[in-house]
């Protein structure tokens, strides 16, 4: 899969696009954005037929989550007024992000040198035809310096369901810029 990312902090948003082609004629994409305070998850077969639209109060909830672990690779979003931090020990603290009528927590892991290893959080996910709340959370390792901001460029993100962990995604950083206008 092939992917691009963009994101803005004020207000917190981000669109995503990735595509796969599958067979040499078939091909799937997705997209996912939050935007003014609402989440869209899209996945198309040829780029132009949904198979999957979802919009709703739950989605809103995944995508605030998965900005929320996704700022670590502009870091100094994470002293934004719309994040509030609560200690928990000393390798871990809660970061909450409220954002309109949205309100979202996840416990931050960090290793000794201060990086962010893991987030764990209660994040929805389809089940069947319904949501449900359940625990998730990412890895982040291999930090390099890029433009001057200290990020990782691995992550790998999880399902913790009742029969073990499911990874499904993992991804290698290969390039960011910073300061370029977003293109919705």
């Amino acid at each position: 899969m092939v992917g691009e990312q963009r994101f803005t902090t004020d207000p917190p948003s981000f669109n995503w696009h990735g595509s796969i082609r599958l067979l040499p004629l078939i091909s799937l994409s997705g997209t996912d954005i939050l935007r003014d305070g609402h989440g869209q998850f899209r996945i198309a077969l040829f780029d132009r037929i949904p198979l999957v639209d979802e919009r709703s109060p739950e989605v809103v909830q995944a995508d605030l989550l998965r900005y929320l672990a996704e700022i670590v690779w502009f870091p100094t979003a994470w002293l934004s007024d719309t994040i509030t931090w609560e200690a928990i020990d000393d390798a871990s603290a809660r970061a909450t992000l409220r954002y309109r009528d949205q309100s979202v927590s996840a416990v931050m892991h960090f290793d000794a040198g201060g990086e962010l290893t893991r987030i764990s959080a209660e994040r929805y996910r389809k089940e069947g035809k319904r949501n449900a709340l359940t625990p998730w959370g990412g890895r982040n390792s291999v930090y390099r310096e890029m433009h001057g901001m200290l990020i990782p460029t691995r992550c790998e993100v999880a399902w913790h369901l009742a029969s073990g962990e499911f990874s499904y995604f993992r991804a290698e950083l290969t390039a960011i810029a910073y300061n370029e206008p977003l293109a919705w």
